[in-house]
């Protein structure tokens, strides 16, 4: 398993340096670059593969972005680059928590929700924070986090029992459109295919290939690739965003970003 691909979008109790630890329903995994796999377990879960997309095969995404203005770097540093998979719920509120708002604001809210609401489980020698679920988050929790007004879509989508299988019914909640939804597929159900685009992602695809639309090329991948784009950028403001790509700097340097951020939250 790559390092990076454990290291990515991890708060500091799912990413020591060196190995990556995720929850599964009611399993916790350690998994380590040289392959070897610890488990706890209180009940039922998926399987660690499942969680970190280790039998996905995206040799043809990876060949596509060989040459590609945005993606070469993250192709030739961090080819298997993926994201974990986390619940639909876990990933609904990230979701909502990147509407209108930095990467760093958005993980940050997520971070304070953690400790506001969080169960604490001890193993592998550490400390895990359990995602809250959904019965543990009210709006004044979500409010004292950060969400502001976004909390109220969270608390609709309390209301939705919303699987991979259903999942545009999510669409059915005020606040969740085509951006927050491709989201969702992307974190939730190892979806990539779902064209993620907001303010930031449209301007970086328009100054790398003339115009936003030709990301619809990369078919299936349109997800992925707009995800590892903010990886690639370190996710950082617009502004210093389009001068990197107009300059070719498209390799992760920040000290802050999403291959990062388990450093500091």
């Amino acid at each position: 398993m790559m390092r990076e691909s454990l290291a990515l979008y991890a708060f500091s109790w799912q990413f020591d340096g060196h190995c990556g630890y995720a929850e599964a329903g009611n399993k916790l995994y350690k998994v380590c670059p040289d392959g070897k796999v610890e488990e706890f377990s209180w009940g039922e879960g998926e399987s660690w593969e499942e969680v970190f997309g280790v039998n996905e095969d995206l040799s043809e995404f990876y060949e596509m972005i060989k040459d590609d203005p945005l993606l070469w770097c993250i192709a030739k540093k961090y080819p298997g680059l993926r994201p974990r998979k986390v619940s639909v719920w876990a990933a609904s509120v990230i979701a909502v928590a990147q509407q209108n708002a930095s990467f760093k604001q958005a993980w940050k809210t997520i971070y304070k929700l953690h400790l506001l609401k969080s169960k604490r489980v001890k193993a592998f020698g550490r400390e895990y924070l359990l995602f809250p679920k959904k019965e543990e988050v009210d709006e004044r929790s979500l409010r004292e986090a950060g969400f502001g007004y976004r909390s109220k879509t969270i608390m609709e989508l309390k209301r939705v029992e919303a699987t991979c299988e259903n999942i545009d019914e999510l669409k059915s909640v005020r606040g969740i459109g085509d951006y927050s939804l491709g989201l969702i597929k992307l974190f939730g159900c190892r979806d990539y295919s779902a064209l993620i685009l907001d303010r930031w992602l449209k301007a970086v695809f328009e100054e790398a290939y003339g115009d936003w639309e030709r990301v619809k090329e990369f078919g299936k991948w349109k997800g992925l690739v707009s995800l590892l784009t903010t990886v690639a950028l370190d996710a950082v403001p617009l502004r210093k965003a389009l001068a990197r790509v107009r300059e070719g700097k498209v390799c992760p340097v920040e000290d802050f970003s999403p291959l990062t951020m388990w450093k500091h939250l």
